[in-house]
């Protein structure tokens, strides 16, 4: 009988250990998953900032923009004005330069 009570110790310690060894997988895989959880959420944040500063700089790109072609045509309103004979030459003569060259079959 110590026989058959060694073997039953052997199963329960046995079976502790693979408990033990299931639980200790349990919290691994819950803490690895938490850990993914938290560097997804950390990469999400970074991701949105870079988002923002891209935003920011897109329009301040675009104000830019909009600032210098405002720039531009107020200075060929001005040229205009100020020597309308010769902007009318000038378009008259690169009217002439693109009905030549779109014309033109070789």
């Amino acid at each position: 009988m110590s026989n058959s009570k060694h073997g039953s110790n052997r199963m329960e310690a046995a079976a502790d250990q693979a408990v033990s060894s299931m639980s200790q997988a349990k919290e691994a895989v819950a803490q690895g998953a938490a850990r993914a959880q938290e560097m997804a959420t950390d990469t999400m944040h970074a991701a949105r900032e870079q988002m923002d500063v891209a935003r920011q700089r897109a329009g301040e790109y675009l104000e830019q923009g909009r600032e210098r072609a405002s720039e531009l045509g107020h200075t060929i309103e001005k040229s205009v004005r100020d020597r309308p004979l010769m902007t009318l030459l000038a378009a008259a003569g690169v009217g002439c330069l693109l009905g030549i060259l779109l014309t033109r079959r070789d």
